[in-house]
């Protein structure tokens, strides 16, 4: 149907007419025949990436049930060490922390002889795993567990999730001695770089961040949520603040927000204090190992920057539509994430109703006279005022567009996220910068590293405590069905 398509439109467009009165019917079926085009092109790179695997990827091996398995693999990233639940008393797996490793398998033993092996898979190590780097090729003895659809009406599909990230199968080892590394890598390979970095500055967020709220430093700058307990993140899904647990443009604009307050009090002119932010968040998308919440923030964010260093006005729809164009390119299982779909919907929610939320100051020089003769206390103050209302306003208007997505997919309406998510933006914010300050300083400068981790500690107790606090409102919460997806459509 592409090929198709394209040869209709290069036929068409071969066989135009210069005449005037046909110039406007001839544009809009070029139009049409190209969108479609490039419509079947994207179904085909999305079933190819949905539906093509390799003949010998483990997938086939893992079969419906769990099975034992000995085979040969490569480590893919860090150690992420994932904390276990408070009360196990039901759970009848052993009790000591999870190590979880991301892998590349190459071969599988089978009645002795080794066999070819592709895909990608988790590991999951039953203990504390210490001895596995980036890159080490390993012998792991373990159990091999496919990861099956919901078995209950509504509940969350898992494996349609990892599938959108070529994850089919998960491997379980336990304990640290099933995992035998064969193989040494080589660390000066790029990956091994970020994953080398990645672990000193979760250690330097464990050493300087209290230990109660570490694991929630690591969650917000690093993507670590397994540091988190289930207790922990159970607790944000109920108020609705679930997005502050994962990576995504919200602490992407809030870091680089530091560039343009370098810009406001002068430290950097405007053109610098752009490249300097779309530098950053190239970087940060790098070291945060190009997940898709932060790749498509650091996708927007990069235009909107570049836009303004051309001349171009703020936040507009063809940016936004230049931004999904390039996620789906990459990875067209986004179109159907609901991550991917609350984005871009919260985006579009700000771009609508921008001129309402964020007002243009008068330009009459009456009112600019009355401005600037106010005292600066009333200044400043009416500006937090006013920044106060847009970050009410802001909550509000997202919360209600992506309410029914979230009631659909997660059967759970949240009304006290209206009031929790303004009150904790200012300490998560703060929490933000002063982790990012023990992450800079921590190798070089230990005293500001020290006040930072204190100052960090603070500010997420504060977000925590709030958040423990709103869960327990009866009416902060409830759980639904859910709406059908036709009402959601419409």
């Amino acid at each position: 149907m592409a090929i198709g398509s394209l040869m209709l439109w290069s036929l068409f467009w071969w066989r135009r007419t210069a005449s005037e009165s046909d110039v406007g019917r001839q544009e809009l079926i070029g139009v049409c025949l190209l969108a479609t085009a490039i419509f079947f092109t994207g179904s085909l790179w999305h079933h190819g990436r949905w539906n093509w695997f390799s003949p010998f990827d483990l997938k086939t091996l893992a079969g419906t049930d769990v099975q034992l398995v000995c085979l040969r693999a490569r480590i893919l990233g860090e150690a992420r060490h994932a904390a276990m639940s408070v009360d196990e008393r039901f759970d009848p797996m052993p009790k000591e922390d999870r190590t979880i490793f991301m892998i590349e398998p190459t071969e599988v033993r089978n009645e002795g002889n080794w066999e070819m092996v592709r895909g990608r898979a988790s590991l999951i190590v039953h203990g504390q795993v210490n001895h596995v780097t980036f890159g080490d090729h390993v012998m792991i003895f373990g159990r091999l567990a496919p990861i099956l659809p919901p078995t209950s009406p509504g509940q969350f599909d898992f494996q349609n999730y990892y599938r959108a990230q070529e994850q089919l199968t998960r491997v379980h080892a336990l304990f640290g001695e099933a995992v035998v590394v064969e193989k040494r890598a080589p660390t000066r390979s790029n990956a091994a770089v970020r994953s080398m970095l990645r672990s000193r500055l979760d250690e330097l967020l464990w050493q300087y961040v209290d230990a109660e709220n570490a694991g929630f430093a690591s969650a917000i700058l690093l993507g670590n949520r397994e540091q988190m307990t289930p207790q922990q993140r159970d607790a944000f899904n109920a108020t609705g603040t679930a997005h502050l647990l994962a990576i995504s443009g919200l602490h992407v604009g809030i870091l680089a927000s530091l560039f343009l307050f370098l810009y406001r009090i002068g430290l950097l002119s405007r053109r610098w204090a752009l490249l300097s932010t779309i530098l950053f968040v190239i970087f940060y998308t790098w070291l945060v190992e190009f997940r898709p919440p932060v790749t498509r923030a650091a996708i927007l964010l990069s235009l909107f920057c570049y836009g303004r260093l051309i001349g171009r006005s703020g936040l507009e729809f063809s940016l936004l539509a230049v931004a999904g164009i390039l996620v789906l390119v990459i990875n067209p299982a986004d179109l159907f994430a609901l991550g991917a779909q609350l984005s871009f919907l919260a985006i579009a929610t700000l771009v609508t109703f921008k001129d309402w939320i964020f007002p243009t100051p008068s330009n009459d020089p009456i009112d600019r006279l009355i401005r600037n003769t106010r005292p600066w206390q009333v200044r400043q103050l009416r500006r937090f005022g006013q920044g106060c209302k847009q970050a009410v306003l802001v909550s509000a208007l997202i919360w209600l567009i992506g309410l029914p997505l979230v009631a659909l997919n997660y059967h759970l309406v949240t009304p006290i996220a209206l009031v929790v998510n303004p009150l904790v933006l200012i300490p998560i914010g703060l929490a933000l910068f002063a982790g990012m300050c023990v992450c800079l300083f921590g190798f070089w400068l230990p005293p500001v590293a020290n006040l930072s981790g204190q100052a960090s500690s603070t500010c997420l107790q504060i977000s925590t405590d709030l958040i423990e606090f709103a869960e327990s409102i009866s009416w902060g919460h409830w759980w639904t069905a859910g709406p059908t997806p036709g009402s959601v459509a419409v």
